[in-house]
């Protein structure tokens, strides 16, 4: 197991899932090439699939480890790349080779230890500087299960003794017909949404029940698109993985005290103070401007854009069509909508 975060709580916390796009307008074999070396890696080392995914007509996958490439796809989706959990390691220790360096006692690092901890931020800083991400999953492992086991918390939960942001819950126990465990999972929110939590019986997904009596429970948040961003830019500036991971958990959900009428307003229970240590509350909210802006341009690229394209291929690219009458169109739109674009532009809609 890679131990990444220990917290003076006794949890450790570790980045478990990376996914990212490489903004660039090329999306062929050489350009992929070229950023594959850039994070380490060799071409050699990665096998065509002889087949796409997730929107790209090509996919390369290293030839021992979960990490993927997708490229060769829409002019605007760039190159993306794809590293599981059980590769993350693999993928944070092949980009800190790039600073490999002989010294007259042997083999050594000029950025310091060789811990995947510290080549975090610089390797996210790097992938944001030419790209974005799409999904970070952050895991905080309590090894011995200290706090809450995942009967606990359906309990906690059922009890009304739980508040947050999520809207969704479920509990999902796995049995053989023997009636042996074999895997047990609460989930909070929805996999369509761009936060979501899962508390696991690691133990259980491992097998371990019969190799070891410990207990591993492992309370996985899954980050998507912007929030997913956010948590990059987080950790490109500041190493300290395990107080962003619980700081996190501690904005989205909660455990109390039924000792008020609101639950909004009851005693934080003793247990989740200790669970989430000092760590203060992150918040990964986007400004309203932003997200609703950006909702729109996404749309327009799902829903519009084919049309449009068409209807220039029918009209040999005159854009009359799509320019005319634009005053007028503003008009239409609703209040709130015509101060959302006012506002971004920073002006008035005598631009238009």
């Amino acid at each position: 197991m890679q131990k990444e975060f220990l917290l003076e709580n006794g949890l450790y916390c570790r980045i478990d899932w990376v996914e990212f796009t490489i903004d660039t307008l090329k999306s062929d074999y050489v350009t992929f090439k070229h950023y594959l070396e850039s994070l380490g890696f060799f071409a050699e080392t990665f096998d065509d699939t002889e087949r796409g995914g997730i929107g790209y007509q090509r996919c390369f996958k290293h030839v021992s480890e979960d990490i993927f490439g997708f490229f060769t796809g829409n002019a605007d989706m760039g190159i993306h790349f794809r590293v599981c959990g059980s590769a993350v390691k693999c993928f944070f220790e092949t980009y800190l080779t790039k600073y490999k360096c002989e010294a007259p006692f042997g083999v050594c690092y000029d950025v310091g230890e060789y811990d995947a901890t510290y080549i975090a931020p610089m390797l996210f800083k790097y992938i944001l500087s030419i790209g974005h991400f799409t999904r970070i999953d952050l895991a905080v492992d309590d090894i011995g299960c200290k706090y809450y086991s995942c009967n606990d918390i359906v309990d906690v939960v059922s009890k009304g003794c739980c508040v947050g942001k999520f809207k969704l819950w479920k509990n999902v126990s796995e049995k053989s017909l023997a009636s042996v465990g074999l895997g047990h999972t609460v989930y909070f929110g929805s996999r369509k949404s761009d936060v979501m939590l899962r508390v696991y019986d690691k133990s259980l997904e491992q097998n371990l029940q019969d190799l070891s009596p410990v207990k591993w429970i492992r309370w996985e948040l899954e980050l998507k698109h912007e929030r997913a961003d956010i948590v990059a830019k987080l950790i490109s500036l500041n190493n300290d993985l395990g107080f962003i991971a619980v700081g996190i958990l501690n904005e989205y959900i909660r455990f109390i005290v039924p000792d008020n009428v609101r639950r909004c307003r009851c005693s934080v229970a003793p247990l989740w103070l200790n669970f989430i240590d000092t760590c203060s509350k992150i918040p990964l909210s986007l400004s309203p401007r932003e997200s609703s802006i950006d909702k729109k341009v996404q749309w327009i690229d799902k829903q519009v854009k084919p049309t449009i394209a068409g209807l220039l291929t029918a009209f040999d690219g005159d854009l009359t069509f799509l320019t005319e009458n634009l005053n007028v169109a503003f008009e239409r739109l609703s209040y709130k909508d015509k101060q959302l674009f006012l506002n971004a532009s920073g002006g008035g809609k005598d631009d238009l």
